[in-house]
């Protein structure tokens, strides 16, 4: 009946008119808590700007009128005889060194008459602070804009005081104010982004502090500031700065007796990261709500239709599945997890669908494998599949491997598998890799050839040299069990490859290689290094009467003269040979083998040389002139 009312008209009218009442009243209620939340922030925001204003003023007060009393002790010991020096006031304690520094006396001339400073101006008469106490009888401090001593360079804000005597002008007091001491001090309490400053009544500010880095002298209307201000507080907008255009929430505040005010400035875009948060949770949760309400309503719209849909799809989807699965070229298992009861452990594999492939796989059909387990089919291999099963349920990644079988009917087949993790089981892929393993070993022998004699190589001969010192350190000592090495370097090769080519040199090299395979025992490894050098590894060699019989007979074959087209040649060979002897790495190994083979090139070629031991010539060689 439900079902039926959905499909009408008016059911869908009446659905519509819902959601859209939802709509709205989500959209209206949305905009109300925006607007009340970003009323709070803001309010807060300038009470803490304001806060921080009225914080800063009365630093400030304080920090001038510690210069101000300064500058009254030295008013008040002016007409003492003898007056006290500045240097000799700062030195009892009676002047404050701390914010005045330096400070200095003018006389009515503008010449400095005294200074606490050992370098200082000597004529200031033409500075706007001198000018300011003499053309008015304002007894009060100036404080002057940013100036910089042209001696010592420092940028000092003067803070001056008239003085006179019996009403006559008689000069100045000068103290000199670091501009850093008005606002970084105070600003290392502040975010990067707070803008801090003390702006005069003449509209230059004498210090301004800005995301670390303090100047002065920027030009900016005090009044113009307070009326921006006025206005950000009824609109509750940010003002843009007249100094670097930046949006900020700002207060002004008079620095109280002096003319000045403190002026801080916080960053729009970094004290409304809150309310921006609370907008995009707020927003994001209106649209998932709409969403929700949009896929409520389509969903009550498309209710009668979707179940016949949905029986559609699914019959689709299994076929779709049934065909993936049966025209892969691989063998593909869905795999149910058969676990321990006591320890949820995994202990075997199920399979509950598979392909016609993976079937012929086993020589067996679909129906027979579905409901088997792996330790009934695959009874060998099956512990090397839980291992690497039970390491994708622990990761919960899939993973893959390359295996060998040993099963019967399987033995040698090596087979690559993707083992995906499904719930409570594995999706498992197997591909018959057995050809590419055996490309891959036969591309492998050929990188260890030598192409032109079949020998083993340079790289080859290394890895079998490391292979045979780690099967003889493992062997039971005695004279049987010794590893051998024979270096050998064709003498009068060089003369050959010159005189009749290059062919006729590796014509000469393709027979010594003959030879030496035919000289020593199958078992023995013959490799060629390069050019004309050759290696033999003799592994349970004998004693070493036995190792020099086969150097006798390498000898032998060797120094025999070589048909090469009309001529004969001879190539007789350099033997070196070194015995293994424990815990010695290859290339030491090498090295004394190399070494043996030169003491025989030295001893005039021909002939073998053990490394530590005389030279001697088989008896074949002996007959080779």
């Amino acid at each position: 009946m439900a079902l039926n009312f959905l499909r009408t008209h008016s059911a869908k009218a009446a659905v519509l008119g819902v959601a859209g009442l939802v709509l709205g009243l989500l959209g209206v209620e949305t905009h109300r808590a925006l607007a009340s939340e970003y009323r709070v922030q803001v309010q807060s925001i300038q009470s803490s700007v304001d806060r921080t204003a009225q914080q800063l003023a009365a630093r400030t007060t304080e920090a001038m009128d510690q210069v101000n009393r300064s500058t009254l002790v030295v008013n008040y010991t002016l007409g003492r005889h003898p007056a006290p020096t500045l240097a000799g006031l700062e030195l009892s304690g009676v002047i404050d060194k701390g914010l005045a520094d330096p400070m200095f006396i003018a006389d009515a001339t503008g010449f400095v008459q005294d200074s606490t400073a050992s370098s200082h101006v000597q004529y200031v008469a033409d500075e706007e602070f001198f000018k300011q106490h003499r053309t008015s009888s304002e007894r009060q401090v100036f404080v002057g804009r940013v100036w910089t001593d042209v001696v010592s360079g420092a940028s000092r804000i003067p803070v001056t005081r008239r003085l006179e005597v019996n009403g006559k002008f008689q000069g100045i007091v000068c103290a000199m104010v670091d501009p850093r001491v008005l606002t970084v001090p105070y600003g290392r309490h502040e975010v990067s982004s707070t803008t801090i400053g003390v702006l005069g009544e003449d509209g230059y500010y004498r210090s301004r502090l800005s995301e670390g880095r303090m100047t002065f002298g920027e030009r900016l209307d005090p009044l113009v500031v307070a009326g921006q201000i006025a206005e950000s507080k009824r609109t509750l907008l940010p003002g843009r700065s007249r100094v670097d255009g930046s949006a900020r929430f700002a207060a002004l505040v008079k620095v109280e007796r002096y003319p000045l005010y403190a002026v801080v400035a916080v960053s729009a875009d970094t004290a409304l990261a809150p309310y921006r948060q609370f907008r995009e949770k707020s927003v994001r949760w209106a649209i998932v709500t709409a969403f929700g309400t949009v896929a409520a309503v389509l969903m009550l719209l498309r209710l009668a239709r979707s179940l016949d849909e949905s029986r559609r799809l699914t019959r689709t989807a299994e076929a779709t599945f049934r065909a993936a699965l049966e025209g892969s070229l691989d063998a593909v298992f869905i795999l149910e997890a058969v676990r321990d009861p006591a320890d949820g452990h995994l202990v075997d594999l199920r399979i509950r669908d598979c392909n016609e492939r993976a079937a012929q796989g086993l020589s067996t059909t679909r129906t027979e494998l579905l409901g088997a387990t792996f330790s009934e089919r695959l009874p060998v291999s099956t512990g090397r599949y839980l291992k690497a099963f039970n390491h994708v349920a622990a990761t919960g990644k899939p993973a893959q491997n390359e295996m060998e079988c040993h099963d019967p009917g399987l033995e040698g087949i090596w087979l690559h598998h993707q083992i995906v993790p499904l719930e409570d089981g594995f999706a498992l892929i197997s591909r018959d890799v057995t050809e590419k393993k055996a490309n891959e070993a036969t591309l492998a022998a050929l990188s260890r050839a030598d192409s032109l004699t079949a020998l083993t190589n340079r790289r080859g001969f290394e890895e079998k040299l490391e292979e045979a010192i780690l099967r003889s350190a493992r062997a039971k000592a005695g004279d049987g069990a010794n590893l051998a090495l024979l270096y050998v370097d064709l003498d009068g090769f060089k003369s050959i490859n010159d005189s009749l080519g290059h062919a006729a040199g590796d014509a000469v090299l393709v027979e010594v290689a003959r030879r030496l395979r035919a000289a020593v025992r199958t078992t023995d490894v013959v490799a060629r290094l390069g050019g004309d050098e050759f290696a033999v590894i003799a592994e349970n060699a004998g004693t070493r009467r036995d190792i020099e019989t086969l150097a006798e007979r390498v000898l032998g074959d060797l120094s025999k003269p070589h048909r090469v087209g009309d001529a004969q040649r001879f190539a007789t060979p350099s033997i070196g040979i070194a015995i293994h002897v424990p815990d010695e790495h290859s290339g030491a190994f090498r090295s004394r083998a190399d070494a043996a083979m030169y003491r025989a090139k030295s001893a005039g070629k021909a002939r073998a040389s053990w490394e530590n031991t005389a030279t001697f010539e088989g008896a074949a060689s002996r007959t080779v002139d």
